[in-house]
């Protein structure tokens, strides 16, 4: 699996990855969060795989929905907007960060259950 990352791109704007400890799951009760007026993805770093991809592309999430403008209210096709424009965007420009979560979920697919 690829190194995780410590910085994306989203848009023009490159974010911050911080990586979290137990203390700060503790602290603020949160896997991850976005703070888009400073740039940074703050994610927990205990996480299993599986659950580490769902909350790394929540946080992108968030971050799109701020650079395209969704606030407030957000319509279906403006979701939809941010999810298919958004992401394919989000992943040609960070194609480590890809190959990365690529492999959180390979080896979350791989388990035997």
């Amino acid at each position: 699996m690829s190194n995780r990352p410590d910085r994306v791109k989203i848009g023009p704007l490159v974010y911050t990855i911080e990586w979290k400890g137990q203390d700060w799951e503790d602290t603020n009760r949160l896997l991850g969060q976005c703070v888009p007026s400073f740039q940074v993805i703050r994610l927990s770093e205990r996480l299993q795989p599986d659950r580490m991809a769902c909350v790394f592309i929540h946080e992108i999430y968030h971050a799109l929905a701020d650079h395209m403008q969704c606030f407030n209210k957000i319509t279906p096709e403006q979701s939809a907007s941010v999810a298919g424009d958004g992401m394919t965007m989000f992943w040609i420009d960070n194609p480590d960060a890809f190959d990365w979560y690529s492999g959180l979920i390979e080896s979350s697919t791989t388990k035997r259950y």
